[in-house]
């Protein structure tokens, strides 16, 4: 018998290569517009997509909001004239339209899918999100997909987590695993939840004082032999 019954798993950065899909869909809504995307250009935006994702994650803004926010933001500190809904929108159906995953993901999510059921858990913009796991292989072994920008509700409140749960048939927390990269979201969310968690850490990166994952991996193909237990 599998160590888990239940496993629940980040989409962006654990599954999917976001910051690739990210920066062509952004250095195409820059050509669209005229303007040619600098390295520093893009480093910026990164950061204040990052900015503002944790601000959803504190509470302290919707994602609904977060879709044209971050590119008002990002506009005003770049000094450019363009307006943010309509680059926003552009944007979106751009990044919707490519699927790239992280090296091993569709194998180890094939793997564990035999052993457990499977449940992606999402921050995100529904319409992108669900686009993207629909242009994946990985779609027919995925029981559910919960995006917070849906459910009204993100990683890390553990709200999400309970939800996300309840789409599996596992009704005993010690036989349920979180796997993702962010230590603020995935692993404190899960730990809030009671779950067991695991960090995809592929960067080596160090552990918060405050947030203790039970499980870390650097590859993901390491992660069927800990579904397994």
């Amino acid at each position: 018998m599998p160590r888990y019954d239940a496993v629940l798993i980040d989409l962006d950065e654990t599954l999917f290569d976001f910051r690739r899909a990210g920066h062509e869909a952004l250095e195409a809504s820059f050509q669209a517009a005229g303007l040619a995307l600098s390295d520093e250009w893009y480093r910026l935006y990164y950061a204040t997509n990052a900015e503002l994702w944790r601000e959803v994650e504190e509470g302290k803004t919707s994602v609904t909001a977060l879709r044209v926010e971050r590119f008002r933001r990002y506009f005003s500190r770049l000094g450019l004239a363009i307006e943010p809904a309509a680059f926003a929108a552009g944007y979106e159906q751009r990044i919707l339209s490519v699927t790239y995953h992280i090296e091993g993901a569709v194998e180890a999510v094939r793997e564990i899918a035999g052993m457990a059921q499977v449940v992606v858990l999402t921050n995100g913009i529904s319409h992108v999100q669900r686009a993207r796991i629909n242009r994946s292989p990985i779609a027919h072994l995925i029981r559910a997909v919960i995006v917070s920008e849906e459910a009204g509700v993100s990683k890390p409140d553990p709200g999400i987590f309970s939800l996300a749960a309840g789409f599996t048939d596992c009704r005993d927390r010690s036989r349920m695993l979180m796997i993702g990269d962010s230590l603020a979201s995935d692993i404190a969310g899960g730990i809030a939840f009671g779950i067991d968690t695991c960090w995809y850490n592929p960067t080596a990166g160090s552990v918060a004082d405050h947030v203790r994952p039970g499980y870390e991996v650097r590859h993901l193909s390491d992660l069927p032999a800990i579904v397994r237990g």
